[in-house]
Parts: C-alpha cells; sequence; structure tokens
C-alpha cells in the first residue's frame, strides 16, 4: 500500500500498546517540544500482534466487539488522520477484552 502525507514534516515514530478502556495520543504528541501541533497521523496496527483495534472520533466512545459506532483497524492496516482536532478527538480500544493491539504511529508537524 502507497501512502502519501503532504502536511507537514514527519516525527519520530513510535509504538502504542492497545488498552481496554478508550485511550487517544498523549497530551505530547499533540504538541511537539518545539511547539508544533501536529497535523496528520499515520496509523498502523501491528500485524505481528494480530489483534485489531475499534476506533471513533468526535466524541464517541468506541466499545469492544460492537462496530456499530466505531471503525475497525485490521492487523496490518493503516489509516492516515488529518487535521488536529480530529486527532485530538480520536480514541482507540482494543477489539476483544486482554487482547492488546500495538499501533505504529507516525506523528506529522
Amino acid at each position: 500500500m502507497n501512502v502519501s502525507i503532504s502536511h507537514g514534516a514527519a516525527g519520530p515514530t513510535y509504538l502504542q500498546a492497545g488498552t481496554d478502556a478508550a485511550a487517544g495520543l498523549a497530551a505530547a504528541k499533540l504538541v511537539d517540544a518545539n511547539g508544533r501541533r501536529i497535523k496528520a497521523a499515520l496509523i498502523e496496527c501491528d500485524q505481528g500482534i494480530g489483534y485489531g483495534i475499534r476506533y471513533a472520533f468526535g466524541g464517541t466512545s468506541p466499545t469492544q466487539g460492537s462496530p456499530s459506532t466505531m471503525h475497525y483497524l485490521a492487523p496490518g492496516s493503516t489509516i492516515v488522520v488529518e487535521g488536529y482536532a480530529t486527532l485530538a478527538s480520536l480514541l482507540w480500544i482494543n477489539e476483544t477484552n486482554a487482547e492488546n493491539a500495538k499501533l505504529c504511529i507516525t506523528p506529522y508537524y
């Protein structure tokens, strides 16, 4: 899959563990040490672990197992999320309880 991001410069890529409670990007990732606000993020669900995540935006809190009000990111899948407000509202949760997915995230500032 080819991914193109035309917003900003890439920050350091990091690994984020999934959780059984809805979580999002840390404040230190939304604004970097130089005061630059995040513009986009490349997010990949690690296929080596074999577990997916559910995610949602804009105040919707994702829940495990029920896809009715959220998106699903399967192992090995990648998404690009753009916009500070959208990234600040992004929340994710493990697809299934105690199956800790891993996300590889590259922020763009």
